[in-house]
């Protein structure tokens, strides 16, 4: 369960890094193009990799849970 926990941090944290880039690259958008998009596209790669690890994590719940079944 700790694994569901600190993966809960990371998506908000990716969330966060998103908003910040786009909030980055509204206000001035000729000077932070290509950071914004950098930076966009990293937090939405942590975001990919923090949710394949929630599905994973429920899964192996899953199995553990039908195995004392």
């Amino acid at each position: 369960m700790q694994a569901l926990t600190m993966n809960t941090t990371a998506i908000e944290n990716a969330f966060e890094r998103f908003e910040a880039a786009a909030s980055k690259t509204a206000v001035a958008p000729l000077q932070n193009a290509q950071t914004g998009s950098v930076e966009a596209a990293a937090a939405r790669t942590q975001l990919s990799a923090n949710l394949t690890v929630t599905r994973t994590s429920d899964a192996m719940m899953g199995s553990l849970l039908d195995m004392k079944a």
